[in-house]
């Protein structure tokens, strides 16, 4: 498991509200922050289904530069997952890179 997704899972741990059902807008961000501050800028990237407009029905989730998913907050169809994108569920395949979360 990389350095990047061990971080992830301690500070999931350390702070409930990074796992707030309906936050996921919330939590991405904060999450991908402090990973970027610790990791480096490029270490993480916002990922958004469908592609990020605003508003409702979007859902946000982070992925490393390794290629893994960080996805703290489940969501329909959409399950909580902290690992690499093979294990993932497909749903996250669809998944694409934002600049910022709206």
């Amino acid at each position: 498991m990389s350095r990047i997704l061990e971080r992830a899972r301690e500070l999931i741990l350390l702070d409930d509200s990074l796992t707030d059902a309906n936050n996921c807008r919330n939590s991405s961000a904060k999450l991908a922050n402090t990973l970027r501050q610790e990791f480096g800028g490029n270490s993480v990237s916002i990922i958004a289904f469908p592609e990020a407009t605003e508003g409702d029905g979007v859902h946000y989730a982070i992925e490393t530069m390794e290629g893994d998913i960080i996805n703290p907050v489940p969501a329909p169809g959409i399950p909580q997952h902290i690992g690499p994108k093979s294990t993932a569920f497909p749903i996250f395949s669809l998944f694409k890179h934002v600049k910022q979360v709206k």
